[in-house]
């Protein structure tokens, strides 16, 4: 798991490859649209809203204050 610096959100890969976070204060928990390959690393922003995520090839970053 890859906290925020914060500590209001967790980010962490499952076994089956998803990635996933949580907002603590609310227990709301998402996954992250992702491709299809083995993530090597996660990590946050400084300000806790960005959270990059990183492959064998490629980085992906995600906005995890985005509404639905």
């Amino acid at each position: 798991p890859t906290w925020t610096q914060d500590g209001s959100k967790v980010a962490y890969i499952d076994s089956s490859i998803y990635a996933w976070v949580l907002r603590v204060d609310t227990k709301l928990q998402y996954a992250l649209s992702t491709p299809n390959v083995d993530v090597q690393e996660l990590k946050w922003s400084p300000d806790g809203r960005y959270l990059a995520l990183r492959t064998d090839d490629d980085v992906y970053i995600y906005d995890t204050e985005c509404s639905p």
